[in-house]
C-alpha cells in the first residue's frame, strides 16, 4: 500500500499534477495542495515531491482508475492502527516519503503487525 503518486507533465506546476493524478487515479476532487516534503528517486533526474491536500466533499468516495490504482480508501488513525496491526495493510517503511508523510500524519511511529 503507498499513497498516490504520478509525474509533473512539461509545462505543468506541482500543484497542478497533484490535482490532476488525483482525479485520474481515484477521481476525487482536491483543494489546498501543501509541499511536505522531497525524496531522490531512482529515474534519472527525477525526485519524489509529497503533497498533502484536503478533498473537495465532505465524504468521498474514492473511484480507483482499475489500471494504475486497484483500490483506495481513507483511513481514521485507529481504522489504520487495527489494519496495519492485523497485518491486512502493509504500508511503505523506512525512508521512502509514503512513510514519512504517513508517521506525521498518525502523530508517531506507525503499528508493526502483531506476528512481526
Amino acid at each position: 500500500v503507498s499513497v498516490i503518486a504520478g509525474f509533473v507533465e512539461a509545462g505543468e506546476s506541482p500543484d497542478r499534477a497533484v490535482a490532476r493524478e488525483v482525479g485520474e487515479e481515484v477521481a476525487i476532487g482536491i483543494e489546498d495542495p501543501r509541499y511536505v516534503g522531497t525524496q531522490p528517486w531512482p529515474f534519472p533526474r527525477s525526485q519524489m515531491m509529497g503533497y498533502v491536500a484536503r478533498t473537495r466533499e465532505e465524504a468521498p468516495v474514492p473511484a480507483p482508475d482499475g489500471a494504475e490504482i486497484e483500490w483506495a480508501g481513507f483511513y481514521s488513525r485507529q481504522e489504520l492502527a487495527d489494519a496495519m496491526g492485523s497485518g491486512r495493510l502493509l504500508v511503505p517503511r523506512g525512508s521512502s516519503i509514503a512513510y514519512a508523510m504517513l508517521r506525521q500524519w498518525y502523530g508517531g511511529e506507525l503499528p508493526l503487525p502483531a506476528h512481526a
